[in-house]
């Protein structure tokens, strides 16, 4: 955590550290947050590119069961 965040470490006068969990409870949330909204663009760009191609796959083989609708 502190090579990351060293502003959520503090070490006292005896040495020993300490993590500021609620701060870092929101950088993870953040964090999470950022994750899921590039994977929801990656999968609804993906879903496109599943529907050109089983359009252009359809107008070949229309028979092919991924076709029936």
């Amino acid at each position: 955590v502190e090579k990351i965040l060293p502003e959520l470490v503090h070490t006292g006068s005896d040495g020993i550290k300490t993590v500021d969990y609620p701060k870092l409870t929101a950088v993870l949330i953040e964090g999470t947050k950022q994750l899921k909204a590039e994977k929801d663009s990656e999968i609804a760009q993906l879903k496109a590119e599943s529907e050109q191609l089983k359009q252009a796959l359809c107008s070949k083989f229309p028979d092919l069961s991924v076709c029936s609708h």
